[in-house]
């Protein structure tokens, strides 16, 4: 198989499995996108080796593979961020209301603070 074969092989199973990831983030399917995780860092590895054995010719051939590649790579790190900045959010607003229900921050009926709660001294039995 040549090269220019084998790149192109590679930018298929690629694209496929950025497609597979897409999918997954956009219905909140972020198991699936783990498992993927794996077989991307190695296409992504096996692509960069077969492009740098490409000829300019060859690469010309595959322009348009990789211009859809990249549009899809594009995408899916786009979902990803996305992804990553609203588990953020959720997880500094687990945080507030943590905060906010803890023993620091009881409130009352009517929105008052009850203030500290009352806990007994720690005594040390010294008498030995």
């Amino acid at each position: 198989m040549s090269d220019s074969q084998t790149c192109g092989r590679i930018i298929r199973a690629l694209s496929r499995l950025l497609e597979r990831e897409i999918a997954a983030l956009q219905a909140g399917r972020f198991a699936l996108v783990h498992e993927l995780a794996a077989d991307k860092e190695r296409l992504g590895a096996e692509l960069e080796a077969a492009a740098a054995a490409l000829t300019p010719t060859e690469q010309r051939a595959l322009a348009s593979d990789f211009a859809t590649l990249g549009a899809l790579i594009t995408r899916d790190a786009e979902l990803l961020e996305r992804a990553a900045r609203a588990t953020g959010d959720v997880a500094r607003e687990l945080r507030r209301v943590r905060d906010r229900h803890s023993l620091r921050g009881l409130y009352g009926k009517s929105g008052e603070t009850r203030g500290a709660p009352e806990t007994p001294a720690n005594r040390i039995d010294a008498s030995l």
